[in-house]
């Protein structure tokens, strides 16, 4: 049996992800830069975000890596999650 709790939570960090990464895309789209998630110290100090007109495989791979997190995130609202055991 499934804890009541896990599902709730999941719902609620779903939901979070896909109001973030909506937001992410739109002003993406709206702008033509998008911020890329990236875990290196180093490179945050010279962040640079990727832009449409100068790098735009860059910005294109990370509107769509947002997409998928955004279409996961929804099918977690929707659905709820599901452990593998």
């Amino acid at each position: 049996m499934r804890f009541f709790l896990t599902e709730i939570v999941a719902r609620i960090v779903a939901a979070w992800v896909v109001f973030d990464c909506y937001r992410k895309l739109r002003g993406g789209l709206r702008d033509g830069k998008i911020a890329i998630f990236n875990p290196d110290l180093l490179d945050w100090l010279t962040y640079a975000p990727a832009d449409r007109a100068t790098t735009p495989v860059r910005f294109w791979l990370t509107m769509f890596i947002q997409a998928i997190a955004m279409a996961a995130g929804v099918a977690i609202v929707i659905v709820g999650w599901i452990p593998a055991s």
